[in-house]
């Protein structure tokens, strides 16, 4: 079997206990965690289209039962956005369970039960007398507080990132003009990070002049 153990020891003075990290991504409301998403597929997967497309429909189903919160985590440990750290008590050393397995060795099950109570997939007891892998079974995760701290902070869109996305909703409605409030919403839907004063700063700067022309009437 694969080691699925990082053996190298880690204080867990400088993490937080999982359910806490847990808890404040299911605080998210849906809109921002689809932005989240959003964002771990572009930034990991800029030019592979079928991977985004992937990554895409498993949070789309997720969200559709009703579990988009820990299919974020889960989509985050295998990407490597984060890093699960299995315990030792009563040691206060940690293990990092390593990226890969999240993806091909966890069933999804055993990965979204572990990630719901905490506590290491217990597919590590499989792994033979001794190993670090077996001790660590149902052992309590942690994660780094720098690291939980990064991922639940969504980092504002470069000025590229915001050109295109801004011009990609004028080339859109070049025939049925948007209002600014219009503009500015659909844009901050589109472009995850995205706070309101860069989306009105991006209206001055990418909206058509007509758009932005001073008493101009609704469209029909």
């Amino acid at each position: 079997m694969p080691t699925l153990v990082n053996p190298e020891p880690h204080t867990v003075r400088t993490m937080e206990a999982w359910a806490p990290f847990r808890a404040r991504v299911h605080a998210w409301p849906t809109e921002k965690l689809r932005a989240r998403g959003a964002e771990l597929v572009e930034e990991h997967f800029p030019d592979h289209a079928g991977h985004r497309e992937q990554l895409r429909q498993y949070l789309a189903e997720a969200e559709g039962e009703g579990d988009l919160a820990d299919a974020l985590i889960l989509a985050a440990l295998r990407l490597g956005e984060i890093t699960a750290f299995a315990s030792h008590p009563p040691s206060l050393h940690a293990y990092a369970l390593r990226r890969f397995p999240w993806r091909t060795f966890f069933r999804p099950p055993d990965a979204l039960h572990a990630i719901e109570t905490g506590a290491a997939p217990r597919q590590l007891a499989g792994f033979v007398h001794q190993s670090i892998e077996r001790e660590l079974a149902n052992r309590p995760l942690f994660i780094r507080k720098l690291e939980a701290a990064a991922f639940l902070r969504l980092r504002p869109p470069s000025e590229a990132r915001l050109r295109k996305a801004a011009m990609a909703l004028v080339n859109e409605h070049l025939h049925a003009p948007l209002k600014k409030r219009e503009f500015t919403d659909l844009l901050l839907k589109r472009c995850a990070g995205c706070s309101e004063h860069r989306a009105r700063l991006a209206w001055a700067a990418y909206a058509p002049v007509a758009w932005r022309r001073p008493g101009r009437r609704r469209r029909a």
